[in-house]
């Protein structure tokens, strides 16, 4: 393993949390979780290895085995913590449900605690419960299946090797089911498209456990912080935050917190070192737009400069409210290559259902072999237990051979899997996308600025990309760019044509500014006709449809110009242009040497054939007494 920080000697308290010899384990922990308004609800613990406990909203240290007596007006999630000299922590969470009437006296729900230090957590959500928490040993098949979930696939030679978790309803793995020749049981797979579907030849079932597959697992965590984020970012990084401080130090950790640009907020370290990190983390402001094939290009690296162990399973997990909409270089199938060659497999966690484009973040996931989950507004709370999940999956699971699917990848545009694990009194079935769409590859639109007034005013956090953009022309001197200003639905009219061009305008304006060549850069309005909300429900849908995206442009293919002017001033130049731009017509202005000197000469674009540019040059010289030159 790579130590990117440095190693600190054990007694250095802060710091040891790996060198314990005994880590703190949770002996027992329940309580009270609903109760009517005005009562209360006791919460009760023991903390083995702990020296002090602290709880969320309690300024006051408890011990490790104690209890406490709380009456929330709302329902709430208490967070109690145990903490040693040694630095090491172990945190468990639980939910006190407030109803407004009355209802039977609650009773106690412990949680059974045969878990390592990592995974224990608890919430009387049943929702949650339809997640992997918590690890149990091959041995112990006490568990009844509940829930199964594929979770990863891969291809080795002629086979397709499926990853899956089998899962009581308390979330704990459940163990011995593999192909034993036990008739009480038996895994089907079936692949399929269109509405058909063929079962395929299960070749074999393997347990992988704790006893048998002490896998350390290393992550990226990259987190969305774009606009789309509006109105959930605190709850998405405290939900971020508790997975990663239940981590066992033997794992490790990178987290990149991300917009236009990123930011690599916890540098890859073991996860130790990351819980006291995340002490001195806060949550990010949201803004701006989404670079999500960056930031997991970005992750994926992390991961492979820092882990040179074959035997630590490498995961790139993508928290996000929305598709990439802004990596500009960068598509979905370049990032399905990189995972691949470095053997990562890639999670997507949504968190908005209703935002446009989810089909790209499931190209992303299907690709790589990873997971696709998706969790509407209403349901981040269970974030943490996804993560668990996603983590556990990597070291305890089942992984079940079948041949190589690829028969319906020719027919189909995309194939879905189904996995169906059936027990003496139930099938219990899951489905995996095993081939994704390609057209699903590239991202639907590129931008460059949001704005979130009604104004043409760029703001400056997106200086940085706005330069990249710049860089990349210079040194692509024969490619085009074409910028398309955007409004808000409401804006209408004359106005909105007006305001959504200004703001193209604008950006052309700082693209020259940073070095862009001029001939390089064309501009358009689009009004209101093309938002990528078509309701705006929220005040952030109003800001990301006020915007200005980029076309790369074929130059063959409207290969006929009209100039209309020169000068010997570039700001001259640039007013003369946007005056065109303004008349309705598309304008650029390329740098020329007149006599010798610095010069300037005014162009409209667009025309497909020599009839129509000529018609065109006749109707601006009647119309506005200028020269119009068809070239």
């Amino acid at each position: 393993m790579k130590q990117l920080l440095p190693i600190l000697l054990c007694t250095v308290a802060m710091y040891s949390a790996g060198c314990a010899s005994n880590g703190i384990s949770l002996e027992n922990f329940g309580g009270r979780s609903d109760i009517p308004k005005g009562e209360k609800a006791e919460i009760y613990w023991s903390f083995k290895h702990a020296d002090s406990v602290i709880i969320s909203g309690f300024s006051s240290k408890f011990a490790p085995t104690d209890k406490v007596s709380l009456s929330p007006e709302k329902t709430t999630t208490y967070r109690i913590v145990g903490y040693n000299s040694s630095g090491d922590s172990l945190a468990q969470e639980w939910t006190v449900n407030v109803y407004a009437g009355s209802l039977p006296q609650g009773q106690d729900h412990k949680v059974a605690v045969t878990a390592p230090e990592s995974f224990l957590t608890h919430n009387h959500d049943s929702a949650a419960k339809t997640y992997l928490r918590q690890m149990r040993a091959a041995t112990d098949k006490k568990g009844n299946p509940h829930a199964m979930r594929i979770v990863k696939s891969r291809v080795s030679g002629n086979k397709h090797i499926l990853r899956a978790v089998v899962m009581d309803d308390n979330g704990t793995f459940v163990g011995g089911l593999g192909k034993n020749g036990d008739n009480l049981l038996e895994w089907k797979i079936k692949v399929g498209c269109d509405g058909t579907a063929k079962e395929i030849m299960t070749e074999s079932v393997t347990q992988f456990d704790p006893e048998t597959n002490n896998r350390a697992v290393a992550m990226s965590l990259c987190l969305d912080r774009s606009e789309n984020m509006e109105g959930i970012m605190d709850q998405a990084f405290q939900g971020t935050r508790a997975f990663v401080t239940s981590l066992p130090s033997t794992d490790y950790v990178n987290l990149i917190a991300f917009n236009q640009t990123l930011t690599q907020t916890i540098a890859y370290t073991d996860a130790g070192y990351a819980r006291d990190f995340f002490t001195y983390v806060q949550t990010p402001k949201p803004s701006g737009l989404s670079a999500v094939y960056r930031a997991c290009s970005r992750g994926i690296a992390n991961l492979d400069a820092a882990v040179s162990n074959a035997d630590i399973s490498k995961v790139v997990v993508l928290i996000t409210a929305g598709a990439d909409n802004s990596s500009l270089f960068l598509s979905g199938s370049d990032i399905a290559s990189q995972a691949l060659q470095s053997g990562t497999a890639i999670y997507v966690i949504s968190l908005d259902e209703t935002s446009p484009e989810q089909f790209k973040l499931r190209y992303i996931a299907a690709a790589t072999g990873g997971k696709y989950y998706s969790l509407d507004k209403q349901s981040i709370q269970h974030l943490p237990e996804i993560l668990t999940e996603i983590a556990i999956a990597q070291k305890a699971y089942y992984e079940i051979t079948v041949p190589k699917i690829d028969n319906y990848a020719e027919k189909c545009a995309s194939s879905v899997l189904t996995g169906a694990l059936i027990v003496p009194t139930k099938t219990i079935e899951d489905e995996f996308m095993i081939y994704p769409d390609s057209e699903w590859e590239q991202p639907a639109t590129q931008m460059l600025v949001q704005f979130k007034a009604p104004n043409a005013e760029i703001d400056d956090e997106y200086s940085s990309s706005l330069q990249l953009l710049a860089e990349t022309l210079q040194k692509n001197p024969t490619k085009i760019i074409e910028l398309v200003g955007h409004t808000e639905l409401q804006e209408k009219g004359d106005d909105a044509t007006a305001i959504a061009l200004l703001r193209a305008q604008s950006v052309r304006r700082k693209l020259i500014k940073s070095g862009a060549n001029p001939d390089q850069i064309r501009t358009r309005s689009l009004s209101n006709k093309k938002p990528i909300y078509m309701i705006e429900r929220e005040e952030r849908h109003k800001t990301i449809n006020r915007r200005v995206e980029v076309r790369w442009l074929d130059p063959t293919l409207l290969p006929y110009e009209i100039e209309v002017g020169t000068s010997l001033s570039e700001e001259d130049a640039l007013k003369q242009t946007e005056q065109w731009e303004q008349r309705g017509v598309k304008a650029y202005y390329e740098r020329i040497v007149i006599d010798k000197n610095p010069g300037y000469i005014v162009k409209l674009w667009g025309y497909a054939t020599q009839d129509e540019a000529n018609t065109a040059a006749k109707m601006l010289r009647k119309k506005y007494k200028t020269e119009a030159v068809v070239h």
